[in-house]
């Protein structure tokens, strides 16, 4: 049997009724609602022409609101996001909205999950074409971003499509199935949605641009119902950042709420080795970090202000990987994944101890200027830092030179180049063995250059 929403379910059992294993095609649901069912083998499906058919007929001529339920009985979640193509032609489109209706496309793996949904509501297309209903969601990679964001969203692909009929929702559930397993794609779980408010933003190359009014909250169903007209690939995350005031709407609430944003969400140390979460937003208010495994890693003291954001050191205790949940005064939260490796790696001692460190916590400057700075490495050669701008177009850098020491310490010199101005940060990051330090940069037009000198020290087992 396929997932009923909450309350359809405490209607049906309310009412008593009994319900079959005994396949169906076509149910009458209601006096003013028809399910088309039909059941899939395989990871691909083309609509047939009597399909169409039925559910054109339904609108047209029943006058009914028409659910088709398309079950991929032997494809995993992975295998349904991955099909390139569900073709509604126009010619269904135009049944919709000269009828009036609803029409309601639901999409599930084997087991009888539903991945998402489209939902049409005599919605109509400026040109009409046929539409490909086929939706990729698939984890957010925060480097790739020119604006940070948490690793609790997801990106939504919708293949092929570039206009959608106006309003079109596109439904995602988030506890799907009856266990608690985890699912495809793994980007929040039903805890967090509960808890947090949800953000669109249209995706071009690494930037971001926020669909005005897109704040949402999960509905009763347990399920984001999303406004979406343009085809193309969206970002969904719980990340504010703050592009606009978000508006309420039918699926939002007012207000905003600043969520919880770090510089990085995983890192990798030994044994004994430390590593920074640095708190990028909120830039006010206190903090509490907190490690899910205590015996694999453990927070050091507490956090440190550095010059509008905050900073944890954690430190691998043993093998094994530690999740911490960082979590604002103003009730949003987060996660860290920190991975300690062993192995043949011993257990550090002062002999052993590597480390890397940035003679700068944070620097402020204007568009045009620029700023050297030096990245000292124990332990590593030169060849093994990886230092990378969070945001490249808005604050470069490069590699100017590097100087062996007689102590066996490495220095390498970077610049940053100052390209534009922003109202957000930009984080320079030198990486070694899975630790890193870094710079909290600011471009600012007309600010006269200024920053923070520190020791900013992360340690590893070299």
């Amino acid at each position: 049997m396929r997932k009923l929403g909450k309350k359809w379910m405490a209607m049906v059992l309310s009412m008593g009724l009994l319900w079959t294993a005994v396949p169906l095609q076509t149910v009458a649901a209601a006096s003013s609602d028809q399910t088309v069912d039909i059941d899939i083998t395989g990871t691909s499906f083309k609509f047939d022409a009597a399909k169409l058919s039925e559910i054109e007929y339904i609108l047209t001529n029943d006058k009914k609101n028409v659910t088709v339920q398309l079950n991929f009985e032997s494809a995993t979640s992975k295998a349904v996001q991955d099909i390139s193509t569900i073709t509604v032609p126009k010619s269904t489109l135009q049944a919709i909205e000269k009828s009036g209706k609803k029409a309601t496309f639901e999409i599930y793996s084997k087991g009888g999950d539903k991945e998402y949904a489209w939902e049409f509501t005599n919605g109509k297309m400026d040109k009409a074409a046929d539409i490909n209903l086929a939706l990729k969601m698939t984890s957010v990679s925060t480097i790739t971003l020119s604006d940070p964001i948490t690793v609790n969203s997801a990106v939504l692909q919708m293949k092929y499509t570039s206009e959608l009929p106006k309003n079109t929702s596109l439904i995602l559930p988030v506890d799907k199935g009856d266990d608690t397993k985890l699912t495809y794609p793994v980007f929040y779980d039903l805890d967090n949605a509960q808890k947090n408010s949800f953000y669109l933003y249209k995706l071009s190359g690494s930037k971001l641009s926020y669909v005005t009014g897109s704040r949402y909250k999960l509905n009763d169903d347990d399920e984001f119902k999303i406004s979406v007209t343009t085809g193309g690939s969206y970002v969904f995350t719980p990340t504010n950042l703050g592009l606009s005031n978000p508006n309420s709407n039918n699926n939002s609430s007012s207000g905003t709420t600043d969520s919880v944003q770090l510089s990085s969400y995983t890192g990798t140390v030994g044994i004994g080795g430390t590593a920074s979460i640095f708190i990028q937003r909120p830039t006010s208010g206190t903090f509490t970090v907190t490690s899910g495994n205590p015996s694999v890693a453990q927070v050091l003291g507490s956090g440190t202000a550095v010059n509008g954001g905050t900073q944890y050191q954690v430190q691998g205790i043993s093998a094994g990987t530690s999740v911490f949940t960082v979590k604002s005064s103003n009730g949003t939260t987060t996660s860290y994944t920190l991975t300690v490796t062993t192995g043949s790696t011993p257990t550090p001692t002062p002999s052993n101890r590597g480390w890397v460190m940035i003679d700068t916590v944070s620097y402020q400057f204007a568009p045009g200027n620029i700023y050297d700075y030096k990245v000292t490495l124990s332990g590593a050669s030169a060849d093994e830092v990886k230092t990378t701008s969070s945001r490249a177009h808005i604050a470069s850098v490069k590699e100017l030179r590097r100087v062996a020491r007689s102590d066996g310490q490495v220095d390498v010199y970077y610049r940053i180049t100052a390209l534009r101005a922003s109202a957000d940060p930009t984080t320079v990051s030198s990486t070694v063995r899975g630790v890193h330090s870094s710079i909290r940069v600011m471009v600012t037009a007309g600010v006269k250059q200024n920053g923070v000198a520190a020791r900013n020290q992360s340690f590893f087992t070299s």
